[in-house]
């Protein structure tokens, strides 16, 4: 019998961990793309224009915040919640659709009037830009949160994989062309990623045409927006976390330096990116967990690998990412290689952060005070980016990114230690993947010398090392624990 039950858990957690490859691949892919793009795209625009998108950026991040009313989470947990209940989770579903597909574009259009006619002068740029900008945001909440939240339920990997490369081809194609055969300058960036998002909220509908049909249920949607909107604050704080300090750098400093510490920014958001689709994957076996004993016992092999993935990726970033910006990019923005590896660090500790936040909101469903946590590690990143930028610049904030995850990190990991559930944690395995990932950086960087070609292998050579000496490790220690458990 427990022979048995240790095969299923076996085959579930090799389930699980094939479908969140999968669904950190497609979503990786896509940012994936986005940042090999990068350097045509940048050779298009000055670091200064490139500043002024980070900006419209930032503004659209913000947006898509708020108006997404913390429903992603919600989606999840009531689908798995309702699953007795079958009309009523489809009339759910239709009802959260149909929320978002009006509001946040009615709020958008309506914003932007009032901005446009009654306070131009206060937006930090053009005015297009941020219609466009504003206009992605609103479009991409309609188009992705209900629907890929319900997929990745589903297990519907191959019609998720579909919208994900129709908005990639789209995107890269529209905004090469934009940019390099047209006239118009960075502003084709912008319209560019906006013709992908019109084209996947088209694609997205008529994957979901059928839930059109259902009415609108009031009642059912209000207890998720309940359960959601508890999580704007902690959502807004992410969002000042990850992107208030570009707004106070163009307040200080000037575009140009916004738009190299922009850069760097986005070689550590590889990982944010990668990691956030991959506990889109996790996250639907946090929901089975809810009924699931089986389920909840194979999340400990769930966090594991999590965390490797993670803490690998980190490496590879924090050690690569400064010799590709120095490789691949223009020499005007070779000073963002200087700050890669700080801003790695910060978000290393916010995708480790997302391990507890898991038991916390999905499993345990408590979501009422989650937002002083990142209120707290908000706080402080806010401070520490008015005390450091006007003295240090880029790199104050810099140190101010991996401060207020930190504090994140710590925070939610103490809320959250009363609703784990029971040895979640393989600490042996943890720590030594998080030591080799150290040692690899340390010798790369004391070792690596300038960044070029030679400093490239001298990493990627420290980064192979530590992986076969920590595989072995950790081998080694699984061959003594099955010795010890067969019979002599």
């Amino acid at each position: 019998m427990i022979a048995i039950r240790s095969r299923g858990l076996r085959a579930a957690s090799s389930s699980l961990a094939g479908s969140t490859f999968i669904y950190a691949v497609i979503t990786g892919v896509r940012s994936g793309v986005s940042f090999l793009m990068l350097p045509i795209y940048a050779r298009a625009v000055t670091p200064a224009a490139y500043g002024q998108l980070a900006i419209a950026w930032v503004i659209a991040s913000l947006l898509t915040t708020l108006l997404s009313f913390g429903l992603e989470g919600a989606i999840t947990r009531w689908y798995f919640r309702m699953t007795a209940e079958p009309e009523s989770r489809n009339t759910f579903v239709a009802s959260a659709w149909k929320l978002l597909l009006v509001v946040p574009n009615l709020v958008v259009v309506v914003g932007w009037l009032v901005i446009a006619s009654l306070f131009p002068s206060s937006v930090p740029i053009p005015l297009s830009f941020l219609l466009l900008g504003a206009l992605q945001a609103s479009l991409w909440v309609g188009a992705t949160i209900v629907p890929f939240a319900l997929l990745r339920a589903q297990g519907r990997i191959g019609l998720y994989a579909v919208l994900n490369w129709i908005f990639i081809g789209i995107s890269v194609i529209a905004t090469t062309t934009l940019l390099y055969a047209t006239n118009i300058g960075a502003i084709g960036w912008l319209i560019g990623n906006l013709a992908a998002t019109i084209a996947l909220a088209v694609a997205s509908g008529y994957a979901m045409r059928g839930y059109l049909r259902l009415p609108f249920s009031r009642s059912l949607v209000q207890p998720a927006i309940a359960f959601g909107v508890p999580l704007i604050p902690h959502l807004l704080a992410l969002w000042a976390l990850a992107l208030v300090d570009r707004l106070i750098l163009q307040h200080y400093r000037d575009s140009t330096d916004v738009g190299i510490y922009n850069l760097a920014y986005q070689v550590a958001t590889i990982l944010l990116v990668l990691m956030i689709a991959a506990n889109q994957g996790t996250v639907v076996e946090y929901g089975r967990a809810i009924h699931d004993e089986a389920a909840r016992v194979a999340l400990r092999q769930v966090v594991t690998l999590q965390f490797s993935v993670t803490v690998a990726l980190a490496a590879v970033l924090a050690l690569l990412g400064p010799v590709g910006v120095a490789l691949l990019l223009p020499p005007s923005y070779l000073p963002a290689a200087g700050y890669i590896g700080w801003l790695v660090l910060g978000t290393l500790s916010f995708c480790l952060s997302l391990l507890p936040m898991n038991g916390l909101t999905i499993l345990a469903g408590k979501t009422r005070w989650v937002w002083t946590a990142t209120m707290a590690a908000a706080a402080a990143n806010v401070v520490l980016n008015f005390m450091l930028i006007p003295k240090i610049g880029v790199a104050g904030a810099a140190y101010s990114t991996v401060i207020g995850y930190g504090v994140l990190l710590v925070a939610i990991t103490v809320m959250a230690r009363s609703f784990q559930p029971p040895a979640i944690y393989d600490w042996l395995k943890l720590i030594a993947i998080a030591a080799g990932a150290v040692a690899a950086y340390v010798g790369g960087v004391l070792t690596g010398g300038p960044l070029d070609g030679r400093s490239l292998a001298i990493r990627t050579t420290w980064l192979v090392a530590a992986a076969l000496v920590v595989a072995g490790l950790l081998w080694r220690r699984r061959s003594v624990a099955v010795a010890k458990r067969t019979p002599a």
